[in-house]
């Protein structure tokens, strides 16, 4: 390709393009954020995890809990006032 065709060059500007850019965008931040997460939840040790009621294999499907991707199993127990 020439350089006098690269000039020519754009990128679509229809809002659909756009959307789907940010919707791209949006997905690959979360994702970094869900892996960020999970780095920290394998940092904890075997004692704090059973402090919490936690076991790592079970991490993914916590999460998933967490975000509403997957309906919850588990009881939650809260604090009563």
């Amino acid at each position: 390709m020439k350089a006098s065709d690269m000039r020519t060059l754009a990128l679509p500007t229809s809002p659909s393009w756009r959307q789907q850019l940010r919707r791209l965008l949006d997905a690959c931040r979360h994702h970094l954020h869900s892996e960020r997460e999970r780095a920290e939840f394998m940092q904890l040790d075997a004692n704090a995890l059973r402090d919490l009621g936690l076991h790592r294999s079970e991490y993914d499907s916590y999460r998933c809990e967490a975000e509403g991707d997957a309906r919850r199993t588990r009881r939650r127990l809260g604090h009563r006032r």
